[in-house]
């Protein structure tokens, strides 16, 4: 078995996503099933890095995070 892992970085704007963010940084360091999630930011920027063994292991933490953002965006789009 290979010791290869596959990582994937999504990067969000500050200004534009910050209410978003706020929201799903207490879902962020922690293990999502086979998937290592971290949350780092930066002056003009925030970052979210899934890393794990597998492509299945990866889309799965993928969908997870991308669903956490649209709730979010779903949330303030009807608060506003």
């Amino acid at each position: 078995m290979s010791a290869e892992k596959y990582r994937v970085t999504l990067t969000f704007e500050k200004p534009r996503f910050h209410k978003h963010m706020e929201s799903v940084i207490p879902n962020m360091d922690r293990i999502i099933g086979r998937a290592v999630t971290n949350f780092k930011e930066n002056e003009n920027s925030f970052q979210i890095y899934i890393e794990a063994r597998d492509t299945v292991a990866v889309r799965a933490a993928l969908g997870s995070v991308t669903k956490w953002i649209l709730i979010a965006n779903r949330i303030i789009e009807e608060v506003n």
